[in-house]
């Protein structure tokens, strides 16, 4: 859908504000407050209503709020003084007084469920290999000379890689190939480009006596821009068991920074060039908003997934979880057929990939909506076997 008012477009399949045909760059949260507005206007969206629509039911003070609408007004060319588009309704809330055009955007963003095995573009297994996020841990630095385990820095980089495969979502690049790249003066772009990778993983152990500290630097591998950075400590008590305690913490870490990061790359990325695993994660992106808008958009997102991939188990999982959301939290009426359709794809996930423990957790969730407590815990109990340090499996736990 597109709203246009004066020289403004605010393209919500594309998750774009254009002033003049020139695209302004808005944090998605901003964008997510604009369209409410755009889409309510002449009526006052109250700040309950705000509250629940953007910060999903959590609590955020005045300021806060204050804060996304002016950026929101400066976005749109509009300031407090003008209120030209954006007027503050005293103790009552915020309207959008200009009304605007409204035209269908050409891009098939939310194409009919229906519709969407016939339309969307067909990847082949290569095409979603290179979609997929990637990953190569270089070699890590030993800071410590003549220390009387000098091959404990390799030992927990190996741990790390092995500790990465296991999320299945990620495509991780094999030692053999990323530990050719080895020396302080390596060039991570250079490391990047010749690895053929999205991101990078570098890090150094130190030793002092019994103390082990490791520090690691993710970065994206085209601009060497750091994502995430952490100092972890340990003891040198059981050096068996050392080099996977530390990477297990590490992996719990990049699961979700590396979602974040792709959820965020994914925003810039124009509807019609998403593929595959943009679309999951985009669709997760607006999934984890909890409300009916985003939950409705999630599903077409991992509907548009599905329809380049028509294997991608995770893709049938976050479709189960909208399913779920739509159930759980009263969005549909119909709250029997969308138990239904949670199971239905849930089960679907687990036909196509029985090992990945996001599939899993999602079957846990969909036997939660019929009170199947027993089998919830085992799904669950599962999910966090084959990923020990999966949080969201640790937290549905308690669910059971």
């Amino acid at each position: 859908m597109i709203y246009s008012c004066d020289d403004i477009e605010i393209d919500t399949d594309q998750f774009e504000l254009r002033r003049g045909g020139v695209v302004h760059k808005v944090e998605p949260q901003v964008f997510a407050l604009i369209e409410l507005l755009v889409s309510n206007h002449g009526r006052i969206v109250s700040k309950d209503e705000l509250n629940q629509q953007i910060w999903g039911g959590r609590f955020v003070s005045d300021a806060v709020v204050n804060s996304r609408i002016r950026s929101a007004r400066l976005a749109l060319g509009d300031n407090g003084t003008a209120q030209r588009l954006i007027q503050t309704v005293r103790s009552r809330g915020f309207r959008f007084v200009v009304e605007p055009k409204v035209t269908h955007s050409a891009l098939p963003a939310l194409i009919p469920r229906q519709a969407a095995q016939a339309e969307a573009p067909k990847n082949t297994e290569d095409d979603l290999s290179n979609g997929r996020p990637s990953i190569a841990v270089l070699p890590f630095d030993m800071m410590s000379v003549g220390h009387a385990y000098p091959m404990i820095a390799d030992a927990i980089a190996h741990e790390t890689i092995a500790e990465l495969a296991r999320l299945r979502w990620l495509f991780v690049i094999a030692r053999g190939s990323s530990f050719r790249f080895r020396g302080r003066d390596i060039d991570r772009r250079t490391a990047g480009s010749a690895l053929g990778v999205r991101y990078l993983l570098t890090g150094s152990v130190a030793v002092d006596g019994k103390r082990c500290v490791v520090s690691v630097e993710l970065s994206h591998a085209e601009d060497d821009q750091v994502i995430w950075a952490d100092r972890i400590e340990a003891t040198m008590d059981d050096l068996l068991q050392l080099p996977h305690a530390m990477a297990t913490q590490i992996v719990a870490a990049l699961d979700l920074r590396i979602h974040m990061a792709e959820a965020a790359r994914t925003m810039s990325v124009p509807t019609e060039n998403l593929d595959a695993w943009s679309s999951y994660h985009r669709g997760l992106w607006h999934m984890y908003r909890f409300n009916a808008h985003d939950n409705e958009i999630a599903g077409h997102m991992f509907d548009r997934a599905i329809a380049a991939d028509s294997r991608f188990a995770r893709a049938y999982a976050g479709l189960s979880y909208t399913h779920f959301q739509n159930a759980f939290m009263a969005y549909s009426q119909d709250k029997e057929t969308e138990r239904n359709l949670s199971r239905q794809c849930a089960e679907r996930g687990m036909e196509l990939d029985a090992l990945d423990p996001f599939t899993n957790l999602i079957m846990g969730r969909s036997a939660l909506l019929v009170r199947d407590f027993e089998n919830s815990r085992s799904w669950f109990e599962r999910s966090r076997n084959l990923s020990p340090n999966y949080a969201a499996a640790i937290y549905n736990s308690s669910w059971g």
